[in-house]
């Protein structure tokens, strides 16, 4: 069975250190003994102060860059043990009808092509018993309005995942949802104003009360308890770190419910009563 767990002769790639939860995992595995290697989109925005972080540049929407980094792991000989993407875009916020087209397909290159691209390219600089953590919101379980866009690509990843973790024997796939965090994403609602709908006064309240939100101490624990599991059991699910039974004190009846419902937390067709 496919298992491993993080400890200090562990590599840790987080794609986005310079978002609130990839920089707050950065510090924690960091601070644990991990060696972590993180990647940054702009220059001097490089997220976690932790001085023996490994840092290289990469835009995820374009394909050559992403290449590069691969290059730069393989001239340094590193091989990972779990690779985190923690990164994406809310925009363009709006009405479908209403966007610009162009624009709408753009955000595709940031929350779906290029995560996909990533996963792609950094197989086989993999260590054995590795796991991929993708990110991803609360659309597959509603309809996020004026959200479409980054909706539907966080909807294709979650499927995207239980395709890859069928088709790759050596990884686990996994897609986490880290529920509400306060970090640097919420101002995107803000900018787009009335343009974000009922969203707007939801994200105003949030950020007005100073709340915190999902602890990042909590995302991490999850995917360390992830890590730590095999793969029949975690692999190719969209797991809530807010509402899920995760954990070290998970009972053996939910582990036992994962490993008997192959259908649980993925996208499926929910069969309701007939009306007949």
């Amino acid at each position: 069975m496919l298992k491993t767990t993080i400890d200090n002769k562990k590599t840790v790639i987080i794609a986005g250190i310079s978002s609130g939860i990839g920089s707050g995992l950065a510090d924690l595995y960091e601070t644990d003994g991990a060696r972590v290697v993180g990647t940054y989109r702009n220059k001097g925005d490089s997220g976690s102060k932790i001085s023996e972080l490994e840092r290289y540049k990469m835009d995820l929407t374009d394909p050559e860059s992403v290449k590069q980094f691969k290059l730069k792991l393989k001239e340094s000989d590193i091989k990972w043990d779990l690779l985190i993407i923690s990164i994406g875009t809310l925009e363009p916020i709006g009405n479908f009808h209403q966007l610009d087209y162009e624009k709408w397909k753009e955000s595709f290159d940031t929350n779906y092509f290029g995560q996909l691209h990533l996963v792609h390219e950094l197989r086989g600089l993999h260590k054995e018993g590795s796991t991929v953590i993708i990110f991803t919101g609360g659309s597959p379980n509603g309809v996020l309005q004026r959200y479409s866009a980054y909706s539907v690509a966080k909807i294709g990843l979650t499927k995207m995942v239980e395709y890859l973790d069928k088709e790759d024997k050596e990884i686990r796939y996994v897609i986490l949802g880290p529920g509400w965090v306060n970090t640097s994403i919420h101002q995107q609602t803000i900018n787009a104003g009335t343009e974000a709908g009922i969203n707007l006064e939801r994200t105003n309240n949030f950020l007005e009360k100073g709340q915190e939100g999902t602890p990042i101490v909590k995302i991490y624990d999850c995917i360390n308890w992830i890590t730590e599991q095999d793969k029949e059991l975690v692999g190719g699910r969209n797991f809530s770190v807010v509402w899920d039974k995760w954990g070290r004190n998970s009972t053996k009846n939910y582990k036992k419910q994962l490993l008997s419902d192959t259908d649980i937390y993925k996208l499926r067709r929910y069969e309701g009563k007939s009306n007949s």
